[in-house]
């Protein structure tokens, strides 16, 4: 497993390298973190500018992994590969349940300015804005 500070951090050493003349990226991911992702796949397309960088998908290469690896000169696809499935999901553990059988009682004060900070996902209103939270940021990946 790579984070996104250590792939930046090897195509960085690459580049800089004098003996290193393309750079092979082997994808096995079925997504990532939204964090980061940008500016991974920036410095793939940084590296790219200096030196041919393939993406070889040994596996998935899908969402936010497809982000980082686009800007390759190259994506190789083995015939079983996955690529593609952009988009966002946002997973919430509702514990609401659990906690109240063990006794235990939050209590949560949202500032006035913001009063939609926590939306609620027992509610329609609180999952149609978690759910635009989601479609918003599919719409940063896919663009």
């Amino acid at each position: 497993m790579t984070s996104y500070t250590t792939l930046k951090a090897d195509l960085a050493a690459a580049v800089a390298h004098g003996g290193v003349t393309a750079i092979i990226l082997e994808v096995d991911s079925p997504s990532g973190q939204v964090t980061g992702c940008s500016e991974a796949a920036a410095a793939v397309k940084a590296a790219a500018a200096h030196m041919p960088v393939v993406a070889f998908v040994a596996g998935d290469a899908c969402s936010a992994a497809l982000w980082n690896v686009s800007p390759a000169d190259h994506i190789v696809v083995t015939p079983t590969s996955a690529v593609g499935s952009l988009g966002c999901c946002c997973s919430i553990v509702d514990r609401r349940g659990a906690d109240e059988k063990a006794g235990v009682k939050t209590h949560e004060i949202i500032s006035s300015q913001t009063p939609n900070k926590r939306p609620d996902v027992a509610t329609d209103s609180g999952r149609a804005a978690i759910q635009k939270n989601a479609d918003d940021t599919a719409a940063v990946f896919i663009a």
